[in-house]
Formats: C-alpha cells, sequence, structure tokens
C-alpha cells in the first residue's frame, strides 16, 4: 500500500489555519484643524502608514483603534488649539515585507503601488527596443 486518505474522523473538528501577519501600507487623509478657522484654505496631507496586519480590513481596524491618539490638540506659536484628524482611509497595499531586516536592504523595497491610466502619445510610447544601461539593443 503507498498511501492512506482519511477523509474524515467523527467528532473531530477542522483546524483554522491563522493566517500571517502581512506588512500593508494605509493611505490615508489627514486634515489640520486650527481652532477659530471657519473658511479659508486648509491644509490637507496624504499620508502612508506601514502597520502589521492579517488583512486589508484589519489594518483598517487597527488604525481606526488609533484615530482617538491622532487627534490630541497642541497650542502653535500663535496660541492657538491645533489638531490633525484622520478623515478618510482610502486605500491599502499589501507589501512585500516580510520582516522588518526587508527594509535594509540596497535595492529599497516597494511599499504601495496603485495603477492609473493616461492618454498616450507619440513621445510616451514604446518603440519595441530594448534598453540597457541607456543605450539600445
Amino acid at each position: 500500500m503507498a498511501s492512506i486518505f482519511i477523509n474524515k474522523i467523527d467528532g473531530a473538528r477542522k483546524r483554522r489555519k491563522k493566517k500571517e501577519l502581512a506588512f500593508y501600507c494605509v493611505k490615508m487623509t489627514v486634515v489640520v484643524e486650527i481652532e477659530g478657522f471657519e473658511d479659508g484654505l486648509q491644509q490637507i496631507e496624504d499620508r502612508f502608514v506601514i502597520i502589521r496586519a492579517k488583512s486589508q480590513e484589519d489594518a483598517y481596524l487597527k488604525l481606526e483603534k488609533k484615530k482617538d491618539d491622532y487627534i490630541q490638540p497642541y497650542l502653535n506659536s500663535d496660541g492657538r488649539f491645533v489638531r490633525w484628524r484622520i478623515e478618510s482611509f482610502d486605500d491599502s497595499y499589501e507589501t512585500e515585507i516580510k520582516n522588518v531586516n526587508d527594509l535594509n536592504t540596497p535595492d529599497g523595497v516597494e511599499v504601495y503601488s496603485k495603477l492609473r491610466s493616461r492618454r498616450l502619445t507619440k513621445e510616451k510610447a514604446w518603440d519595441g527596443k530594448v534598453m540597457i544601461a541607456a543605450r539600445p539593443i
């Protein structure tokens, strides 16, 4: 006999496989709120945060729990209270980082990527020639 396959064991429960933690880069919009300002231009920051999580949803949940830490006000040099408030979680990206040592590579590590489209013009079109070290082959 070469193999034995067990399909079911009465009373046994299926083991759940735990998902490993991965590094996610979460893009969020943070607004700078200054006491007493109700019109004019408001500063908005696109902030990218790296966080270890089990999934995209888990990353958002972890950051959602920290939202209150972001809005702790402080006095600026004009004597006004200022706070930085997370307005929205806009996107996330599971990185290729497996452990912290990956950040020490000389080639760097990709932490965020988003595909988009633009109008292709003749100047931007690829002619099919392969370039190595900025010289055509």
